[in-house]
């Protein structure tokens, strides 16, 4: 698993902030914050519950686009989009993961009902002259706004699991009809995460879309029982992090489930990896999708040159 760290522009932005303000009131801002998330339908943020937001949840969000946008970058490495909408915006952690990954983005548009984090976002970036200019809107997604399909990315995070069983159907596609390119859905790497990007995907396939990443085939999913398809990224703590969550390791494992769906077909890949590899001196082992199934793929030693690939595989990798 790759570190990663949130861009030195976005924590200046984010200290800035921080100057002053009690690390023990944030803890229990961010804890109340969960909670009522969890707990509370419809639930509303205020201003200093957010910036909670910005130590404890910002990190990982942030690591977690950032890996699915590199290996989009991977997939696809002609694609360069001019524009951007972000769905379900937050306080623009999509955005930033965006801009740090594309250079060719002109034009951003973050959407965000939540005025706490609407605020914050603007706030957030100071400094950064793309973002600056970045045109951030009000809009609850479950009423299905308009949406012009002129956007080359669109990105919705950690968003589906606040739209209603009802809407999320219509939420998808909308989200679909917005670009004209690529789709990035990211959710939480839990089953009932992965169970709404599994419905994404075959509405989407069914829509004439192509799923890019993670899956190599555009077959029904072959994940059974109560398996579920995640990866994880890890980021370091900062000091900051670290304090209002009051924890001393240095890194968190941010675990996530992701779709990249395209308008046109990538270069076709052999297979994903789907768990940590085994590796030892006598095989190198690993859970692997492939063409519409799951399979147990073992590599003995003794075949060196499939040996020395396949002991560098890792969760996540792309086999080609």
């Amino acid at each position: 698993m790759t570190s990663r760290n949130l861009p030195a522009a976005l924590v200046a932005a984010r200290d800035r902030l921080l100057e002053g303000v009690s690390r023990r009131d944030l803890r229990q801002q961010a804890a109340e914050l969960s909670l009522r998330y969890r707990t509370v339908a419809g639930s509303h943020a205020r201003a200093e519950e957010v910036l909670s937001y910005t130590v404890t949840r910002m990190p990982a969000t942030y690591a977690a686009v950032s890996a699915v946008l590199d290996e989009l970058n991977r997939r696809v490495p002609t694609f360069a989009p001019t524009s951007l909408l972000d769905l379900g915006s937050g306080p623009g952690t999509a955005a930033w993961a965006a801009v740090t990954t594309f250079e060719t983005l002109a034009c951003v548009t973050m959407v965000e009902e939540e005025l706490a984090f609407r605020a914050l976002a603007a706030r957030l970036v100071d400094g950064h002259a793309l973002l600056e200019r970045a045109t951030i809107s009000q809009a609850n997604l479950e009423r299905q706004p308009e949406l012009a399909g002129q956007y080359n990315l669109v990105t919705a995070a950690f968003m589906l699991a606040e739209i209603s069983a009802q809407r999320l159907a219509a939420v998808i596609e909308g989200a679909w009809k917005a670009t004209s390119d690529v789709l990035v859905l990211v959710e939480p790497g839990t089953p009932a995460g992965f169970a709404r990007l599994r419905s994404a995907r075959e509405q989407i396939i069914a829509s004439g879309g192509h799923v890019i990443a993670p899956c190599p085939h555009q077959s029904a999913c072959p994940m059974a029982g109560n398996d579920w398809c995640h990866f994880a990224v890890r980021l370091p703590r900062d000091r900051e992090h670290r304090q209002v969550k009051g924890v001393d390791v240095p890194f968190e494992d941010e675990k996530y489930a992701y779709l990249v769906l395209a308008r046109k077909p990538a270069t076709a890949i052999l297979g994903r990896v789907l768990r940590p590899p085994r590796v030892d001196k006598v095989a190198a082992a690993a859970t692997i999708c492939g063409k519409g199934q799951i399979e147990e793929r073992r590599v003995l030693s003794r075949h060196r040159d499939e040996y020395r690939v396949a002991r560098n595989w890792r969760w996540g990798d792309a086999i080609t």
